[in-house]
């Protein structure tokens, strides 16, 4: 929802499913979000004052933690890099090599 503060009335912004972890960008005109708990999980961000999103990544190829405490957390950085959780766990052990005496 914004806040109109000319006319005092609260307005519908973005009307998506599974919006999660909203970021303002460091400029203040757009807010990034991620749509993870979704069948398309992607993240997107939308400029103030538009009610279409943009697209900025596809995130159904990306293994997040998904677990408590982050949820799969995901920001905006002040130089604009996009942050996520990323779950590694046990699964990208491709060698393992054991040197015995």
């Amino acid at each position: 929802m914004l806040y109109n503060f000319s006319t005092q009335k609260w307005s519908q912004w973005i009307n998506e499913p599974g919006l999660g972890f909203p970021n303002w960008s460091p400029d203040g005109k757009y807010i990034y979000y991620d749509t993870a708990f979704t069948d398309k999980s992607s993240y997107r961000r939308a400029r103030v004052g538009e009610s279409r999103s943009e697209l900025l990544i596809d995130l159904r190829g990306l293994h997040r933690y998904l677990a408590p405490p982050s949820f799969g957390w995901s920001a905006v950085a002040p130089d604009g890099w996009l942050l996520f959780v990323r779950d590694l766990s046990t699964d990208e052990i491709y060698a393992l090599e054991l040197e015995l005496p």
